[in-house]
């Protein structure tokens, strides 16, 4: 516990900090306000903020209160060293409550700034986005350094860290094995880590990586198949007589799921060093 207490102090201190440096509204905020505000001025938002029976106050709270990548990348050193667990969540709201502070908002283009009070559900809405305890395995870490040896890099940990993802054996070897294996360096790497990220968030862990990956390419090829059938029945037939005959347009875009079997090829040669062909397809 002497060990819990000071990091969660810590914490605590680091977020009242940024709070006081400021939290920056984004466009998808300022759409959100337009279309739910017919007046979004600050005294308007200073009166919904500060009326707990208005309806759009906690939505709002929640909208506002949200850590952008560049502070949880600013914070991932901290975490990493820290290794935070989710008992520990409850500990730093206590000392984040104890003394809130202030918030100041920068609106885009430098239009304005706002500060309120800080909120409960604000300080609460924003610590637990920062999914403190979800700790990288040392062993990834390590396979990590390549594409971590910069600040910039942390970015990668971020994202891992926000994916929610059950890092079980099999997922933190098939993480290791991507950074091990793939040139960070070469073009496309970010693409390729957020898909096999995407990808490992709906594995289910059932058999290999390398026959996961197979399968899903599979799926990806049948796809591809259904919209060519789809494309050849529609030179005969007009929308209406499909729809009547139940057949319905595949909804899919060809060229993002042609980048993703692309991928899926990259990825299985790095790792594993094989490949096999399906009409026309590497697997």
């Amino acid at each position: 516990m002497s060990n819990t207490r000071p990091k969660c102090q810590i914490l605590a201190e680091k977020i009242r900090h940024i709070f006081k440096e400021g939290l920056f509204v984004d466009q998808a905020a300022i759409h959100y306000l337009d279309s739910t505000f017919s007046n979004h001025s600050i005294h308007t938002l200073t009166a919904v903020i500060q009326d707990p029976s208005d309806c759009e106050r906690e939505p709002l709270i929640e909208l506002l209160y949200f850590p952008d990548e560049s502070i949880q990348v600013q914070l991932e050193p901290f975490f990493e060293s820290a290794a935070f667990e989710k008992d520990d969540e409850l500990t730093v709201l206590k000392h984040l409550c104890s003394s809130l502070g202030e918030t100041l908002f920068h609106f885009p283009d430098n239009q304005s700034t706002w500060k309120i009070q800080t909120p409960v559900s604000g300080a609460q809405a924003f610590l637990y986005r920062l999914n403190i305890s979800n700790n990288l395995d040392k062993r990834l870490i390590t396979a990590m350094h390549p594409v971590t040896r910069n600040v910039d890099g942390n970015r990668y940990k971020v994202k891992i860290r926000n994916a929610g993802i059950d890092l079980d054996q099999k997922k933190i070897d098939c993480l290791e094995a991507f950074f091990l294996k793939l040139d960070p360096d070469c073009e496309g790497f970010l693409e390729r880590f957020h898909f096999i990220l995407h990808f490992l968030g709906e594995w289910k862990g059932a058999g290999n990586l390398y026959d996961a990956l197979t399968d899903k390419k599979r799926l990806y090829f049948m796809q591809l198949q259904q919209a060519s059938k789809f494309e050849t029945l529609r030179k005969d037939r007009n929308m209406e007589t499909l729809m009547m005959m139940g057949i319905r347009s595949p909804h899919m875009d060809r060229q993002d799921i042609t980048r993703k079997i692309a991928m899926i090829d990259d990825i299985s040669l790095a790792i594993f060093g094989k490949t096999v062909y399906v009409n026309g397809f590497s697997v």
